[in-house]
């Protein structure tokens, strides 16, 4: 006699199953990103903010010096930044 095939405990869906109930991958153009000048190279940088981080990190293209911008609260609300590279 065919049984219907009946999941086990340890069943996990298809990751093409129109069923499954994960949460959709955020693109690149959804992800919070800042935009950042170094004077050093003379380029603007477009710096995403990785989701489990409570900031950004910006690295000069020339010189390599990196630069932490904090999310948090009494923050600023500017998208767009400058940054001297001079040490």
């Amino acid at each position: 006699m065919d049984r219907p095939l009946q999941p086990h405990g340890n069943h996990r869906p298809h990751p093409f199953d129109a069923t499954a109930t994960q949460p959709p991958v955020p693109t690149r153009d959804a992800m919070p990103s800042i935009q950042v000048w170094f004077e050093c190279s003379s380029k603007y940088l477009r710096v995403f903010r990785s989701p489990r981080s409570k900031g950004y990190l910006a690295r000069c293209p020339a010189c390599g010096k990196s630069m932490p911008f904090v999310v948090g609260e009494g923050g600023t609300p500017e998208r767009q930044f400058r940054v001297s590279c001079q040490r």
